[in-house]
C-alpha cells in the first residue's frame, strides 16, 4: 500500500500530458493555437538574447552589439528601417542591416558575447530580404567558425514580409554550446563584383529553450526596396 500515492502520481502525470497534447500549444510568436493528439516534443520556451531586439541603440550608442562595415561614412547599420525600407523591424523600432549600397556594396557584421543557458537549442532569427543580384552572402560566425552560410537566391526576395529563419532551414543547433559564453556574429559579404547588391534586414534574435518537464516517463510514454542612399 506504500506504493499507492506514486502509482497515482503516475496516473496523474499520464493525464496531464495527454490532455496537453490535445488542448492548445504556444506557437514561437506567442499566440495560440490547437493542438493536435499525438507525440510531441519536449516543451520549450523562446528566449531572446542580449540586445536580441536590437533596441539598446544604435552602432556605438547603446547597441550590445559590435558593428563592422566597410562603408564607415554612411549612417548606423542598427536603425529603424521605414524610412529606407518603408517597412517597420519586426520587434520594436530598431533592427541589423546586413548588406546595402552606400557608395559600395556593403560587407559587414554584428557581433556580440552572449551566454547560452542550459536547455537550449535552437537559435533562430526573423529576416527580410532584398535580393536583385543573387550573389550576396550571409553568415553567422560561432567563436569565429562558420555554423551557417547562404547566399541568396532570387525566390529569397522577401521585401515586406518577415520570415523566421527556421522556416528556411536556416537555424543553428547550439545544444553544445550549454553553460559557454560564444562569440555570435552576423555577417555579410557583398557580392564579388563591386557593384550588384543584396540586403537583408535581421531582427529578433531567439533561442528556443526546453523546459523542464515535471512528468519525463510519461511524456516518454507517449512517445523590398533597392538600398541605395
Amino acid at each position: 500500500m506504500r506504493y499507492w500515492p506514486l502509482v497515482l502520481l503516475a496516473l496523474a502525470c499520464l493525464a496531464t500530458t495527454a490532455a496537453a497534447a490535445t488542448t492548445q500549444t504556444l506557437t514561437r510568436d506567442g499566440s495560440l493555437v490547437q493542438g493536435s493528439a499525438g507525440s510531441f516534443p519536449p516543451p520549450r520556451s523562446i528566449e531572446l538574447v542580449n540586445d536580441g531586439s536590437f533596441e539598446n541603440g544604435e552602432c556605438d550608442a547603446g547597441s550590445s552589439w559590435a558593428c563592422t562595415t566597410n562603408a564607415p561614412g554612411c549612417s548606423s547599420w542598427i536603425l529603424d528601417p521605414m524610412p529606407i525600407w518603408g517597412y517597420p523591424a519586426y520587434d520594436g523600432l530598431l533592427c541589423a542591416w546586413l548588406g546595402g549600397f552606400c557608395g559600395t556594396p556593403n560587407s559587414n557584421s554584428f557581433c556580440q558575447d552572449v551566454y547560452i543557458p542550459y536547455g537550449s537549442q535552437e537559435l533562430d532569427w526573423c529576416w527580410m530580404g532584398y535580393v536583385n543580384d543573387a550573389c550576396g552572402t550571409a553568415y553567422l560566425t560561432i567563436d569565429g567558425v562558420v555554423e551557417w552560410s547562404h547566399t541568396m537566391l532570387m525566390s529569397e526576395d522577401t521585401y515586406g514580409t518577415w520570415n523566421y529563419a527556421s522556416a528556411y532551414g536556416w537555424s543553428v543547433w547550439v545544444n553544445y554550446y550549454q553553460f559557454t559564453t560564444i562569440s555570435l556574429c552576423f555577417e555579410w559579404v557583398a557580392c564579388p563584383d563591386g557593384e550588384s547588391n543584396d540586403n537583408m534586414l535581421v531582427d529578433y534574435v531567439m533561442l528556443s529553450v526546453v523546459i523542464d518537464d515535471p512528468c519525463p516517463a510519461a511524456d516518454a510514454a507517449f512517445s523590398t526596396v533597392k538600398a541605395r542612399y
